[in-house]
Parts: C-alpha cells; structure tokens; sequence
C-alpha cells in the first residue's frame, strides 16, 4: 500500500512537471521515467500495461488524438524490465543508458505515430533534438535507480 501511494504521487509530480516546466525550450518526459522506474522491478507485462495507462492518461490531459503516448510509453514499460535481469549487470553506466535510450525509443514512437495520423509543426531534427535532450536528463536521473531486487 505504501508503495502504491508513493508510486501514485510521483506519477502526478511527473504529470505536473511535464506540463509546467520547460528547460532551455524543451519540454521534459519524467513520465516516462516513472514507467521505466516502475518496469524494472516488475513483469514486461505490469510495465507495458502501467506505461500504456500513463501514456492514456498523458494522451487525454494532451487534449490530442489518444494513441502516441500510450504506444511509446507501453514500449518503454515492455522493454525495462529486460534492462534488470539476463546478463546485464546493473552499473551507473547502465543506469544512464537504460532510460535515455528508452526515452528516445518511446519518443520516436510517439513522433512516428503523430507524423503518420496527424499534422505535426517543426522537422524530424529538432525533434531528434528534443528527443536527446530529454533522455540526457532522464539518463542523469536514471542513475540513481537502481532496482531493488539485486540477483546479480
């Protein structure tokens, strides 16, 4: 239960940060570092159905079509919890690495589902740009998530 309700507020600490803060003209994706947060300790079934109802819920506060948010974020959900066991090793390295090509994947499946069914404003390179911008940040925060069952 604690960890429902700590996992609830930082959900919409992320939520209200996304819409509210801007860094340096780009906007921030710590929504998709909660998804990665949560993934790594649980099943790539549980991450990709808690990243597909995050993603819903970003889709509608969006006020876009539903469907680019859900479809990023359920991918990085599904792909987390493999970062966590197998025969990688969790290293500050990997702590960087794990969410800031995780938050590009889901950014360009987000970018590419928006280019095939709406009409989207700007270029493929500054949102390649706003795409390494934002898992830069969220590589620097995933470093200091490190997944609670350690079986390495």
């Amino acid at each position: 239960m604690k960890h429902a309700l700590w996992l609830v507020l930082l959900t919409l600490a992320a939520f209200l940060i996304d819409m509210n803060l801007s860094i340096s003209g780009f906007r921030t994706d710590l929504v998709t570092l909660v998804v990665y947060r949560y993934a790594l300790t649980s099943t790539p079934a549980r991450g990709m159905l808690f990243g597909s109802v995050l993603g819903a819920a970003e889709d509608a506060l969006s006020g876009m079509m539903i469907g680019p948010a859900l479809l990023g974020k359920g991918l990085v959900g599904f792909a987390s919890p493999f970062l966590s066991r197998g025969f990688f090793r969790w290293t500050p390295v990997l702590g960087f690495l794990g969410p800031f090509a995780l938050t590009i994947v889901g950014g360009l499946a987000e970018y590419a589902s928006l280019s095939i069914f709406e009409d989207i404003k700007g270029g493929f390179v500054p949102g390649i740009a706003l795409l390494i911008a934002q898992g830069a940040l969220n590589g620097f925060i995933g470093i200091l998530l490190r997944p609670e069952k350690d079986e390495f």
